[in-house]
C-alpha cells in the first residue's frame, strides 16, 4: 500500500478469531478490513456525541454488579416516561 504504515497490536484470541473468519469468509485481506474498520469507528466518533457512544466493553465494581443483578431481580411496575418512551 502506498503511503502506508505497519502498526503492530495485541489483540485477544476471540478477536482475532473472529478477524480470521470475517476475512476468510469475505475474501478480503486482514489489513484492508482492519483499516475499513478503523475508519468507520473514527467517523462514527467524529458524528455521533460522546454521550451516546457506548463501550464495546463495561467493566464494573461488585457492588455495581450487585446493584443491577438487584434491579433486574425487582418485579417493578415500568415508569410512565418508559411507556411513553416505548410507545413512540
Amino acid at each position: 500500500m502506498p503511503g502506508s504504515t505497519q502498526v503492530s497490536v495485541r489483540i485477544s484470541e476471540e478477536t482475532r478469531a473472529e478477524l480470521e473468519a470475517h476475512t476468510k469468509r469475505l475474501g478480503l485481506k486482514q489489513d484492508h478490513l482492519i483499516e475499513q474498520a478503523l475508519l468507520h469507528h473514527f467517523r462514527a466518533l467524529s458524528e455521533i456525541p460522546a454521550d451516546l457512544v457506548i463501550p464495546a466493553r463495561l467493566v464494573l465494581t461488585d457492588a455495581a454488579m450487585a446493584d443491577i443483578a438487584g434491579r433486574i431481580v425487582e418485579h417493578s411496575e415500568p415508569t410512565e416516561a418508559l411507556k411513553v418512551l416505548l410507545r413512540t
